[in-house]
């Protein structure tokens, strides 16, 4: 206890020290001041106080300067930041239009699917501006708009209407066009930047439809005559039997066979008888319309599946048909080879949807016309709508053709599901 009495006395005495030592210091240097103050006239120190005043505002008014730059700073920080925050929220609108553009032009495999992506995704970004495609696959006819690419000589556009197209290129190939008209309101960088982009995307699109129909027609399509296969045929007739059930309206199809065929690949040789598959398939292509489908059925028999077309107008197509077949020779190693076909004509039933009772009636009145003499057309009645005609090719018939008449051809005669009687009367 003792000794903590002598360490608090000993802590206060330094302390009352050093107080003192302070006081006399401040009394020190105050009296220097004094003195040099008390020395000084009214006017010197008028002048120091003004210096003084004038030196406290002009600190204020850098400190007030200096704050209003800062202020002014930041707002502009603040600015560039909404700014950049709007571009980027735009450009992110931008980016996922253009992801979905993709992921829809992917599944787009017909023109009419492309028409349908571009008015979904791409049109309304671009609102007030009129959009067109064309491409080659489409005869440079527009996908989507009302202008063709290929103008008429000596024709121009309006002199108010201002397009920009944006070519889509592959492999330094021009596979199509995409136009923009902006009559009043032009365009901006921004959506310069954003065709730019769906033009590349549009050209992977065309390539795929492109590629698309290269690989349908493969495997849709027969090479040798361009005429689709039995199976599409018969499934494209049973499609067009129910949109007739739907729109009650006529459908009707043919059977064509061509007459003596197997003599002409006996005779000729077979390479010969392939052009005359060749000539059938182009003359069938030049005379039906686009919606009529051609199918190869057999080895020389086809059908022709004919929409919004009664009997009669069927007819009238047969017998146009094969008054080409019998004008038309064709060209072979051996020379020209002449050949004809027998028609056999039959319309759908109101309402009917049995495909095969259709063709069963179309193949009886082909039987028909084979059994009348061949190189005519017959409709399912039974009546012959054509007049027997002298066959155009003058030469002679070879001894195989006697030997038909006992033995038929096997290779028709399971596919046609007829008994070989039935083909020994009409071959």
């Amino acid at each position: 206890m003792l000794r903590l009495k002598n360490r608090d006395s000993r802590r206060a005495a330094v302390g009352v020290a050093g107080t003192a030592m302070a006081a006399a210091a401040t009394v020190a240097l105050d009296r220097p001041i004094e003195r040099l103050i008390s020395r000084l006239s009214a006017s010197t120190l008028s002048m120091l106080a003004s210096a003084v005043v004038v030196a406290g505002i002009a600190a204020a008014f850098v400190l007030r300067r200096s704050w209003s730059s800062r202020t002014r700073a930041v707002a502009r920080e603040m600015r560039t930041l909404r700014e950049a925050t709007l571009l980027l929220q735009n450009r992110a609108g931008e980016l996922e239009m253009l992801m979905r553009l993709a992921e829809s032009l992917g599944e787009a495999l017909e023109p009419e699917a492309l028409k349908l992506v571009i008015l979904q995704h791409l049109q309304p970004f671009l609102a007030g501006h009129e959009l067109w495609l064309s491409t080659k696959e489409t005869g440079w006819q527009p996908i989507i708009g009302s202008r063709s690419l290929a103008a008429r000589s000596g024709e121009f556009p309006p002199q108010d209407q201002t397009w920009h197209t944006f070519p889509l290129m592959s492999q330094h190939k021009l596979v199509g066009v995409l136009g923009v008209r902006h009559d009043v309101e032009p365009l901006t960088q921004a959506q310069r930047e954003l065709l730019h982009a769906a033009a590349a995307l549009l050209t992977v699109a065309v390539k795929n439809i492109q590629l698309f129909r290269k690989v349908r027609d493969l495997a849709v399509i027969e090479p040798l005559t361009g005429c689709v296969t039995r199976h599409h045929g018969i499934e494209r007739l049973s499609t067009e039997l129910r949109r007739a059930q739907r729109s009650h309206l006529p459908i009707s199809v043919v059977m064509l066979d061509l007459d003596h065929f197997k003599s002409v690949n006996d005779t000729h040789g077979h390479l010969c008888g392939d052009q005359v598959l060749v000539g059938v398939g182009r003359i069938l292509k030049e005379t039906l319309r686009v919606s009529d489908e051609r199918c190869r059925y057999g080895g020389e028999e086809f059908l022709l599946v004919l929409p919004d077309t009664t009997a009669e107008g069927a007819s009238r197509v047969a017998e146009n048909l094969r008054a080409r077949f019998a004008r038309t020779p064709v060209l072979c190693a051996r020379g020209s080879v002449r050949f004809t076909a027998s028609l056999g004509v039959a319309q759908a039933q109101p309402g009917e949807s049995d495909v095969n009772a259709l063709l069963a009636r179309a193949d009886a009145a082909l039987y028909a016309a084979k059994a009348s003499g061949r190189n005519r057309v017959s409709a399912q009645s039974g009546v012959l709508v054509s007049e027997p005609v002298r066959p155009l090719s003058a030469a002679p018939r070879p001894a195989i053709d006697r030997r038909d008449v006992h033995r038929p051809d096997r290779r028709q005669t399971p596919a046609r599901g007829r008994r070989a009687s039935d083909w020994q009367r009409t071959h």
